[in-house]
């Protein structure tokens, strides 16, 4: 009797033993990851256009207001009225603005034409001209 039971252990064991090993075997390796950006899209809507991504790099035509909403963003935007980047971290580049607000950190944005006015509500954000780019 005790040799029956010893045996249908060591046969259970066995069975969880071999269940367990492929059950966690590895599968293939993900294949690596695309270095490149996906494209955001905004639309423009009764003169105003939103960008809500993050790590995006995309062109934008011009919109009478632009919002991003964002961080890591790589924009090139057409004339504004007015520009709001309320993420951080993000180059935009635009053709020309009136007006520049910021509530992120650390963005820049670069500009043609005249010097857009600047409202600082963050911290570390520069407006500067497409010649310093």
């Amino acid at each position: 009797m005790r040799t029956r039971i010893i045996a249908g252990v060591l046969a259970a064991a066995t069975i969880v033993s071999l269940s367990a090993c492929t059950a966690h075997t590895p599968g293939p390796s993900p294949s690596p990851s695309s270095t490149s950006h996906p494209v955001a899209e905004a639309k423009c809507t009764d003169g105003v256009a939103a960008l809500r991504a993050d790590d995006q790099k995309s062109n934008h035509d011009g919109c009478d207001v632009f919002d991003v909403l964002g961080h890591g963003n790589t924009l090139t935007i057409g004339a504004v009225k007015q520009l709001t980047v309320e993420g951080d971290h993000n180059t935009i580049t635009v053709h020309a603005a009136e007006t520049v607000t910021s509530s992120g950190t650390d963005n820049t944005v670069y500009y043609d034409g005249e010097e857009p006015a600047f409202n600082e509500l963050g911290s570390g954000t520069k407006v500067l001209p497409t010649s310093a780019h």
